[in-house]
């Protein structure tokens, strides 16, 4: 199963990549044609990245991005009879994969934020990715995989409603970049949570051709000195915790600050470690 995780990690890498320069280039697009304060009102655009990277990371793992070999040569291949053809392994993964989907869908688009609309989306966007790998990519269209992201949409959207109720803004205070720093938190830890020894910043350099540490030479890779991916962690959490001291009255800038200073703190720790 761990396998998976690290090849799905490694797909997010190749996402993150060309969302990254997308979102860079739109915000400069933006600020150079005056709209700052736009930028200020939608938290920096942070959920759309968000998004923008899982939706590139997706399509990435159905196929429907970066396609190496489309083509359109339907054979009109499909499974209709419910789990006989996956493992509980895969079924457990297309659950996780659709996941998101019913968080950020409702958080972006309030239209969205419904049971009935959230519930069109998760039958919707399954069957529209198996008919288009069957079209294009030639694969076989399961109905395994269909009822695995529709449960997985919907768990998503569960615990989007469970979180809003939990992080309810009931004192009604400013939602501001304060708030904004919680998710560059989020993207901070996304970015530097390791598993098995490697982290998504590392993943992220090796698909660009850099090193991820200061030890690494003539090939050897080599888990020791200087990890460059931990820097851009503390540059992100140390951006958060600006925003957050420097919005400090905004709608969840405290705990912002918090999770800056906690993630700050192991990651010097970590680094001080690794060099010794």
């Amino acid at each position: 199963m761990m396998t998976y995780v690290i090849s799905g990690y490694a797909l997010v890498a190749k996402a993150l990549v060309p969302a990254t320069a997308a979102y860079i280039l739109f915000l400069a697009i933006l600020a150079v044609s005056g709209n700052r304060k736009m930028i200020s009102a939608h938290l920096l655009y942070l959920k759309e990245f968000i998004f923008l990277v899982y939706i590139l990371s997706a399509g990435i793992i159905t196929g429907l991005v970066f396609p190496e070999s489309w083509r359109f040569d339907p054979d009109f291949s499909f499974n209709l009879t419910p789990f006989t053809n996956e493992s509980l392994t895969m079924i457990f993964f297309n659950v996780l994969l659709f996941l998101p989907m019913g968080i950020l869908l409702p958080a972006i688009f309030r239209k969205m934020n419904s049971w009935r609309n959230i519930l069109t989306a998760a039958v919707l966007i399954p069957v529209g990715v198996e008919v288009t790998q069957m079209l294009f990519a030639g694969r076989l269209a399961d109905i395994d995989d269909v009822i695995a992201n529709f449960l997985g949409c919907m768990l998503g959207y569960v615990v989007y409603r469970i979180l809003s109720a939990l992080f309810c803004n009931r004192k009604k205070r400013s939602v501001g970049l304060g708030t904004a720093s919680v998710l560059v938190d989020f993207i901070a830890l996304c970015w530097g949570v390791t598993l098995r020894g490697w982290c998504l910043g590392d993943l992220v350099f090796r698909h660009l051709g850099l090193s991820a540490w200061s030890n690494n030479s003539d090939g050897v890779y080599a888990m020791s000195g200087v990890h460059y991916p931990e820097i851009v962690t503390l540059l992100l959490l140390g951006g958060a915790l600006l925003l957050a001291g420097r919005y400090n009255k905004d709608y969840l800038a405290a705990p912002g600050a918090v999770v800056a200073v906690a993630g700050g703190v192991y990651t010097i720790v970590s680094m001080l470690l690794s060099v010794h």
